[in-house]
């Protein structure tokens, strides 16, 4: 599936509650579709806040760090390279103001989801991700952690990881390793034994004489 950017007016700064609108599934355990009460899912959850996610992160990246708790966690890099990681509000919201996020967007190919310890929920997508201008697009991955926090009835972002992935194309192949045999000299098959040859049968014995 994917998500895609929508317009979104995020509240004041310093909202708390207007972070985001993502509900803890400890404050509200059903959801009212077609008049009749459906128990949210992790899958429902993770929608839900990456739909609003990626659409503050297109349009108003600047206040992206409202989604993520005062002590989240934020880890950003690319596959075989180091991973710069950074703790606390204030260093996640510099962290997300450097990576000039505004007209970005992505395309999702795998989301997954499922509740974790004390109603946790971890999100893994897979997808690529697009720089504002569309010119260059980059597989990439995310896992979030989404935990309520104390006297909230909301979701925040505890812990998040991003990763841009190398493709095929970025791997050097490995040469395959050269079969080697533990005795250099060629196999020589062994020349059959030249088979014995028959005994001659005996004569018959004469008859004895009347």
């Amino acid at each position: 599936g994917s998500v895609t950017a929508r317009s979104f007016a995020p509240g004041p700064a310093g909202a708390r509650s207007d972070r985001t609108t993502v509900p803890s599934p400890l404050a509200c355990t059903y959801i009212m579709a077609e008049g009749a009460g459906q128990p949210f899912t992790a899958m429902d959850i993770a929608a839900a806040f990456l739909d609003r996610y990626y659409a503050v992160l297109n349009g108003s990246s600047s206040d992206l760090f409202r989604f993520y708790s005062d002590d989240a966690v934020f880890s950003h890099g690319a596959e075989g390279d180091a991973v710069d990681v950074v703790s606390g509000i204030a260093a996640v919201k510099d962290k997300l103001d450097s990576l000039h996020y505004k007209g970005c967007g992505a395309q999702l190919a795998m989301i997954d989801a499922n509740f974790s310890f004390n109603n946790a929920v971890v999100i893994v997508t897979v997808g690529n991700f697009s720089d504002a201008s569309g010119s260059e697009t980059r597989k990439f991955m995310q896992t979030f952690v989404l935990n309520q926090a104390p006297n909230e009835e909301r979701l925040f972002i505890r812990n998040h990881t991003f990763l841009y992935l190398k493709t095929v194309g970025d791997v050097p192949p490995v040469p395959a390793a050269p079969i080697t045999s533990a005795d250099p000299s060629p196999a020589v098959a062994a020349s059959p034994e030249p088979a014995a040859s028959p005994e001659p049968a005996a004569a018959p014995a004469a008859a004895p004489a009347a």
